[in-house]
């Protein structure tokens, strides 16, 4: 998604730990207990909405956002 892999792991830890499954560091590496924190997961759209709510706050964090955003043609 244009931020690179150890990003979109930070984005998942993240979320894991926002629905009270994972308790490790964010640090974008998928080891042990992301991985056993992800087969917790028994909403999976949940998980998707908390990945999706920090992606986009990471961008509309960008100085460039509005650049791409809501520009009328």
């Amino acid at each position: 998604m244009n931020s690179g892999v150890a990003q979109s792991v930070k984005w998942l830890q993240r979320a894991l730990q926002a629905m009270g499954l994972y308790q490790g560091g964010i640090d974008g590496i998928i080891g042990q207990g992301t991985l056993l924190a992800t087969a917790g997961v028994s909403d999976n759209d949940q998980l998707i909405a908390r990945i999706c709510e920090r992606r986009l706050a990471f961008l509309q964090a960008l100085k460039t956002f509005k650049t791409f955003v809501g520009q009328p043609e």
